[in-house]
């Protein structure tokens, strides 16, 4: 399978083999996207979904800035009825001749009653692409629950929509499903430290303590623009990284 495109330029960079996995599964699924303005559609070349959002690729017809409301229409082969789901652009990046945008949905809740079970691992909670920070002893995260508890767990992995967590030590097993929590860690390319709020999403029980795993609430975070933008290079250098080994 060739490259993505856009106008017909390939587009290659360190996260193609994600890209390339991605849309060969809306391939199989025959999942498509477009913006609903008004009453015309402006289609898009979709790069990733997860429950929290899409990564999409319009051409030059198509301009948005950071803060735009959308209206996104899917269909896919499981589909009776096309699926709106209501977004908002967070961050955009000219490529070639188009813009590549980053649209978080606005609510997760819309997507459960209109996904067949298809093509609910296709929106996956956290089907984005995860990098673990360090082989050992693991970046740290500061988490404080309902009620202030606080706690320091180690920082497994780490992705656009959220990271996953383990407390090693049963003092530090303050998270609730489905509670909102502040987390807070360092990111070695960023000087100051992501601070965001997150909703836990699971918790398992491993033999080297309870893992987490949480999303991060971008309308309930100041800046998170910034802080996307930072996690998201972080991403890519530790992809180069991995594929610079031997």
């Amino acid at each position: 399978m060739g490259h993505p495109t856009i106008g017909g330029i390939a587009i290659v960079s360190a996260t193609n083999r994600r890209i390339e996995y991605r849309v060969a599964q809306f391939e199989r699924h025959g999942l498509r996207a477009s913006i609903l303005v008004g009453e015309h559609r402006v289609a898009v070349e979709l790069l990733d979904t997860t429950y929290s959002g899409a990564g999409i690729l319009v051409g030059p017809s198509y301009s948005a800035e950071p803060g735009l409301p959308v209206l996104l229409e899917f269909s896919a082969n499981a589909l009776r009825d096309p699926m709106l789901v209501q977004g908002v652009v967070r961050h955009t990046k000219e490529v070639f001749s188009g813009q590549r945008l980053g649209v978080s949905f606005r609510d997760a809740r819309e997507l459960d009653g209109q996904l067949p079970p298809s093509l609910i691992p296709v929106f996956n909670r956290r089907n984005c692409y995860r990098v673990s920070p360090v082989a050992s002893p693991g970046l740290k995260a500061e988490c404080t629950a309902m009620g202030d508890s606080h706690a320091r767990m180690r920082l497994l992995d780490v992705s656009l929509s959220g990271v996953g967590l383990l407390a090693g030590l049963p003092e530090d097993r303050i998270l609730q499903m489905g509670e909102v929590t502040t987390i807070s860690f360092h990111l070695p390319n960023h000087p100051a430290p992501i601070v965001t709020l997150a909703t836990v999403l699971y918790e398992e029980s491993l033999p080297g303590g309870m893992r987490y795993g949480v999303r991060y609430i971008p309308d309930k975070c100041d800046d998170f623009q910034t802080t996307e933008r930072a996690i998201g290079d972080y991403i890519l250098n530790r992809q180069r990284s991995v594929l610079r080994r031997p």
